[in-house]
């Protein structure tokens, strides 16, 4: 409902063309933060994701962007967990199931052995 005050085009970039531009190294964790976009922005991270394997965040909102970034992660060896924020709670998941608009469970792949997740979860309770 507000005017418009100005218009920009901006460019984008993949994680991993960035990376390499900058001289960065791989991240540990990434935090995918665009709902509808996960899938994309796992395309332009294959080298990271491939050398790196970082963890990654998620909130999953819808059930069609779910299904396939479940299909994606799958395909490069990452598990799934849930987070839920209110109880402090990580429990694995097999299936990316939406939350809903303001729920408060995020999700967590990973391709740490489970034995690594155990004690990462042990040492947040």
């Amino acid at each position: 409902g507000r005017p418009l005050i100005r218009s920009e085009d901006v460019q984008t970039v993949s994680i991993d063309s960035f990376l390499t531009a900058e001289g960065k190294a791989a991240p540990g964790l990434v935090r995918l933060g665009m709902e509808g976009g996960a899938v994309e922005i796992l395309a332009g991270m294959r080298q990271t994701l491939a050398g790196a394997s970082p963890d990654l965040l998620m909130r999953i909102l819808e059930a069609g962007h779910a299904q396939r970034l479940e299909h994606e992660l799958s395909q490069r060896g990452y598990r799934l967990y849930a987070i839920d924020e209110d109880n402090g709670s990580i429990v694995a998941a097999e299936r990316l199931t939406p939350t809903g608009g303001a729920g408060s469970t995020s999700r967590w792949a990973t391709k740490r052995l489970p034995d690594d997740v155990a004690r990462i979860v042990a040492s947040a309770h």
